[in-house]
């Protein structure tokens, strides 16, 4: 395999695989056991958020999810549509629409999050709680750069 000096040499570029590469484990998992729901990771996400803080834009829900809002309404009225939500005019701005599970919708959600807390709990399985705290304290750095350069 040829070397890359710019990427090999970097003092934490393995760290960033390994972060890619659990990442994309944990959403081939995810996306695996939600199909055994009828749920894809896209909808589930909508869901989980709408179940989180119900009644938000689906503007809200675009910046919330980091996609463009129209993925949210491409997954909105697909999930309307499944009769898992609801949408009603957004009384802040008549254009748009906020998101409203219905009963069949939170019991949809209920079902996924046992799936997603699955996916968690494999993921950190054998780690001490120290272990944990001092992930997430990197982790959150980790963030915190990101959104700095993202707010640019």
């Amino acid at each position: 395999m040829r070397k890359i000096p710019q990427l090999d040499d970097l003092t934490h570029y393995k760290t960033w695989l390994l972060v890619g590469r659990v990442d994309a484990k944990c959403q081939h998992l995810l996306t695996m056991g939600l199909s055994e729901v009828g749920l894809s990771v896209a909808k589930y996400e909508v869901l989980h958020a709408t179940y989180r803080d119900e009644g938000l834009s689906q503007q809200s829900l675009a910046r919330r999810l980091l996609v463009a809002k129209s993925n949210v309404t491409v997954l909105a009225q697909r999930l309307e549509a499944d009769g898992l939500i609801r949408r009603e005019r957004d009384p802040e701005d008549g254009r748009g629409h906020c998101v409203f599970l219905t009963d069949t919708g939170r019991e949809v959600v209920e079902q996924a999050v046992r799936v997603h807390a699955d996916v968690v709990e494999l993921m950190a399985k054998g780690l001490t709680r120290k272990q944990a705290k001092m992930l997430d304290e990197i982790m959150s750095r980790a963030e915190e750069n990101l959104d700095l350069a993202l707010s640019r």
